[in-house]
């Protein structure tokens, strides 16, 4: 198996269990915002643990460019199996769940508005619009996968810049 394959489904199925645990426990951890920072945390770790393992096969000098790449790929496949996976849950096997995930979306975000000392008229036009968007839909869950991959993209570079070497010149 390749390398970025075996590092992207590792990711991937990092992002499904640790989803399907939360959802099994309690749907209600999925609105949590401070939980994501567990599988991001994992996450970055498993690609370090994959870059500087990718500049081992290239014997020490391995470039940015290849860097990048690699990491990027690691996460475009993650995020791939991630969205698949969300696209079958909500979408197939509990709807009723993403439904009620989003009505509760709705209500945080009436009440965020509310906290910030908003006029009851923005509240109602921002929860009217947050009634039509379904986040759960599968052309949102594609939006939404491309909007992870543009925060990938910053990730890998990162990433590619760290773990990047180049062999002295004179060796």
């Amino acid at each position: 198996m390749g390398h970025n394959l075996k590092y992207g489904l590792l990711i991937g199925a990092i992002s499904v269990v640790f989803n399907l645990v939360l959802l099994l426990i309690d749907y209600h951890l999925l609105l949590g915002s401070w939980i994501t920072i567990i599988p991001f945390i994992i996450n970055l770790t498993v690609l370090f643990v994959a870059g500087f393992e990718l500049r081992k096969m290239y014997n020490s000098d391995l470039p940015f460019r290849e860097a990048f790449l690699s990491t990027l790929t690691i996460i475009a496949i993650g995020l791939a199996m991630g969205t698949v996976y969300n696209m079958l849950v909500y979408n197939v096997f509990a709807p009723d769940v993403a439904e009620a995930l989003h009505k509760e979306t709705v209500t945080q975000t009436a009440n965020l508005l509310e906290s910030f000392g908003m006029d009851d008229e923005t509240i109602d036009a921002a929860v009217v619009q947050a009634e039509v968007v379904n986040p759960y839909g599968v052309k949102n869950l594609l939006i939404s996968y491309f909007t992870n991959l543009i925060g990938g993209v910053i990730l890998a570079l990162i990433v590619g810049a760290v773990v990047k070497k180049k062999k002295p010149d004179f060796e």
